[in-house]
């Protein structure tokens, strides 16, 4: 199946929040390159699933089968190399809701939870507004404007800030470095103490022909909450 990428479609007066909400105030003519929403249509296949259910005609409340459960095995293993357990599985309605779900259930209110700044915008709003403490490990640009991590300044600030959680965006948004496993190990060692609630961009599966790995295969991980989401615009490197 051949898919046209090149068709343009119009989404203006859509209620698209990324064109809508530059059109309606002083940046109708800036082109909206500030959130992960592509242009192209959905494929057919998608489409004709949606379509049937609509004609269906009744939208009661959903409940997972069994198929539905083992569409996501199968995902997951083919391009993660890992079969979570069904039970494992939770439905929620989407990244942001689950850090700040995660965040509520894994910490207490005045607990420390850090983060790797830059980084999307909802992990400090998720410990912020939940009561929690934020401690910021920066990430740091070197020479060749790549972003590193500051294990040092890690380690130091989960002991001296009593850190509880850590949410971890790999690959990190909006910088796009990708964890290798090295790194993956010296994050695990360093967070055994407390909860790594990590989030995933789409384009995980590249780590399969990068010679990384993911959370989901390394068994001496522990203590993780993963919640696979969409991907950074360009994945610039490997950490």
């Amino acid at each position: 199946m051949t898919f046209d990428f090149d068709k343009i479609i119009e989404r203006r007066n859509t209620y698209s929040a990324k064109y809508d909400m530059t059109s309606q105030g002083k940046l109708a003519d800036t082109i909206p390159l500030w959130v992960a929403d592509m242009d192209f249509a959905s494929p057919p296949c998608v489409l004709d699933a949606i379509s049937g259910r609509v004609r269906h005609g009744v939208f009661g409340y959903f409940i997972p089968d069994a198929r539905y459960i083992k569409t996501l095995q199968n995902w997951f293993s083919q391009h993660y190399d890992w079969e979570p357990d069904g039970s494992a599985l939770i439905r929620t309605h989407g990244v942001v809701s689950t850090i700040y779900v995660s965040v509520t259930a894994f910490t207490e209110p005045g607990d420390s939870v850090i983060i790797q700044q830059p980084v999307y915008y909802p992990f400090v709003s998720a410990v912020t507004q939940t009561g929690r403490r934020l401690v910021v490990n920066q990430l740091v640009k070197n020479e060749d404007n790549h972003y590193l991590i500051d294990f040092d300044d890690f380690e130091k600030k989960i002991i001296t800030e009593n850190v509880k959680a850590f949410i971890l965006c790999n690959p990190h948004n909006p910088v796009g470095a990708f964890g290798r496993v090295r790194s993956l190990r010296k994050w695990a060692i360093s967070v055994q103490s407390m909860v790594l609630l990590s989030y995933l961009m789409k384009y995980t599966r590249i780590l399969s022909m990068t010679g990384t790995s993911t959370w989901f295969s390394l068994d001496w991980a522990q203590n993780i909450v993963i919640s696979p989401s969409r991907a950074p615009r360009r994945l610039r490197r490997l950490i």
